[in-house]
């Protein structure tokens, strides 16, 4: 007899959520791919054809990841097909521990804390399973599915408690604070022979970080064959993006292009000379169309927040010096500032040379989820049509890597199933969406539910400022997806937009309006064919008419709306050298006005799309034509 087997391993949101570095959000999603890799290929070696969800036939490529869930079909004996899983996850699991762990080479017991390192990361991960027995052969299995499926959902919502044997009277971890440092405390006084440096050199932390046995998997981990791999591109890096490709279109003759070059190569060594390592500060570039990796022609592969004025002092976190009692410390904030002053000079003369602004200190995480993927699957009576499915959602992956990274020179954390993670610069941002929406709804548009509507994607992005918590730009993303799924219909796009001053941002709309506004207001924001100032006067018209009902209500929208169209007729583009705006530019802002839910979201919409407008104007693209209107 078959039965339907149904394994999730967890918890993955609490887990990627304890990322300080984007090098650990990276890790973290890569590591659990990884399990979910070693799992399904341990059922498919011992019942060749088993295995559902992911698509088989992928197992075998080293750059696919994986959702945390996997479904299969086996004869007779589910218990030892999902032991033989767990047993093949664990190992998996211990190969890469020791990998990372051996770095660290013959630290002593007291310096590094092996043993509770170790066992913090065998209690990590929770694997769970349930199985469903087929009746009736083939015309079954849809009903034993969801029988697995459905006890699964009810067992992962009890918990196994069990008392952690790796407590310790210790420091709680920098990342989550859940679990014990296992870098011993007398590294961090400053007189045993560690200091700053030798503390980032060997464990990676930084500014005093006390790490557990996760967080240092995460840390130091690796994957084999790979050896750059670990140089995830900074939040900085992304957010320069716009200002590297301006900077790598060539020069109007070589005499330019060498004078760049020339004072590249001097900030380079301002930095080397103040006693800066910059392998430290050394990313994988952008992938070319054809997915390959390259450096860029200026920068080589160092990191693009080298170029931020903000981000000079941090150079000189770890450096250290002996206090009065001959013990080493951290440099104080006003001497990394006093270093930092040296190089501003070099910088300065780097940007004035390559004819450069200052870069836009803002970038996107994109965080995308199928919609009605759980009725499309429900809908699915044959096995063979779910085979089909999974395959069509492992090309959807494969196809994410292409778009985020080698179309919109993105970073791609992970994609598996109907999920999406990256990282993308500000102007990339809305077209790489689009991309992905467009793509997943083709992949997917042969698999309707009951009611003949097709999955679609939809998308948040968080925008945040590259200094921001990374974990805090994570949740805006996350809540900007959750946004889109409140939208009636879903195939929405959402962001949060979170500035330095001011409230967050919220806005959201179904694709077709929401992304074409935000593009045309970027490209009218890029041309200075609009006024900057006219959405926060409409933002505040909007705020007369909020707690308002009924009647009242109607009736102060309508005359708000023809005092919109009058605030906007009056603005001055061009900083107040135009008279006011051109009568197609006018056409257009009351074509999007009258479609608007409200003066509101109008408002919100020309406010964030001045953000998309500069980053596009920093990439020195020209600024294409306006997209056609589409009425919702």
């Amino acid at each position: 007899m078959n039965h339907v087997l149904a394994i999730s391993l967890g918890p993955v949101q609490e887990f990627l959520a304890a990322a300080r570095r984007t090098r650990d959000l990276w890790f973290g999603s890569w590591l659990l791919s990884e399990l979910a890799r070693a799992a399904a290929k341990a059922i498919e070696a011992r019942h060749p054809g088993s295995v559902i969800f992911p698509a088989a036939d992928a197992l075998a490529d080293g750059d696919a990841t994986f959702a945390n869930k996997i479904l299969a079909r086996v004869p007779d004996d589910p218990e030892s097909a999902a032991g033989a899983a767990i047993e093949a996850l664990q190992k998996r699991r211990d190969e890469l521990r020791e990998m990372a762990f051996k770095a660290l080479g013959d630290l002593k017991e007291t310096e590094f804390h092996r043993a509770a390192a170790g066992a913090q990361v065998s209690d990590l991960i929770e694997i769970q399973w349930a199985s469903a027995l087929e009746f009736g052969g083939e015309a079954g299995y849809a009903d034993a599915r969801r029988t697995a499926e459905g006890v699964l959902a009810a067992r992962k919502n009890q918990r196994d408690w069990i008392q952690p044997h790796w407590g310790a009277p210790v420091p709680k971890s920098a990342i989550d604070g859940l679990r014990e440092s296992v870098i011993d405390e007398k590294l961090f006084e400053g007189n045993t022979g560690w200091d700053a440096e030798r503390l980032y050199k060997t464990f990676g932390v930084e500014g005093g970080e006390r790490l557990d046995g996760v967080s240092l998997l995460k840390r130091l981990g690796r994957q084999r064959g790979r050896p750059l791999d670990h140089h995830f591109a900074s939040t900085g890096h992304i957010a320069a993006w716009p200002l590297l490709e301006r900077l790598r279109k060539p020069g109007e003759d070589e005499g330019a292009r060498a004078k760049v070059k020339v004072a590249w190569d001097r900030l380079k060594s301002a930095i080397v000379d103040s006693g800066v390592d910059l392998r430290d500060h050394e990313v994988y570039a952008a992938s070319d169309p054809a997915g390959n990796r390259e450096e860029h022609p200026i920068l080589g592969r160092l990191d693009g927040s080298l170029l931020f004025e903000g981000r000079l002092a941090d150079l000189f976190r770890d450096r250290t010096e002996v206090d009065a009692q001959g013990k080493r410390r951290p440099i104080s904030a006003a001497d990394r500032r006093r270093l930092a002053a040296k190089l501003r000079g070099a910088l300065a003369d780097f940007l004035k040379a390559a004819e450069l602004p200052a870069p836009l200190p803002y970038y996107a995480i994109l965080h995308a989820d199928g919609d009605r993927m759980g009725s499309a699957i429900d809908h699915l009576k044959e096995l063979p049509r779910h085979r089909e499915l999974s395959q069509q959602l492992t090309a959807f992956a494969v196809e994410a890597r292409r778009i985020v990274e080698a179309t919109h020179h993105g970073e791609l954390v992970y994609a598996g199933g109907d999920d999406v993670l990256a990282f993308l610069p500000l102007h990339e941002a809305i077209p790489c969406a689009r991309a992905l929406a467009d793509t997943f709804a083709g992949l997917l548009e042969d698999f309707p539910d009951e009611d003949d509507v097709k999955p679609t994607l939809s998308v948040g992005l968080g925008i945040a400022h590259f200094m921001a918590p990374l974990s805090r730009t994570l949740e805006l993303a996350r809540s900007a997806e959750k946004d889109a799924k409140a939208v009636p219909g879903k195939n929405a796009l959402a962001l949060r937009i979170d500035k330095r001053s001011g409230p967050t941002l919220r806005l959201a709309g179904s694709w077709t309006t929401i992304d074409l506004d935000l593009e045309n207001f970027a490209k009218l924001h890029a041309r200075d064919e609009i006024s900057d100032k006219g959405g926060f006067d409409l933002r505040e018209l909007a705020r007369l008419i909020e707690g308002s009902t009924g009647d009242d209500r109607k009736n102060l929208e309508d005359l708000a709306q023809k005092e919109a169209i009058r605030i906007l007729a009056r603005k001055q583009p061009k900083h107040g050298q135009d008279a006011g705006h051109s009568e197609a530019v006018r056409k257009r802002l009351r074509e999007i006005l009258e479609r608007s839910k409200s003066i509101a979201a109008f408002a919100d919409r020309l406010i964030a799309a001045r953000l998309f407008g500069e980053a596009l104007v920093q990439s020195g693209r020209p600024i294409p034509p306006l997209e056609p209107e589409v009425v919702a």
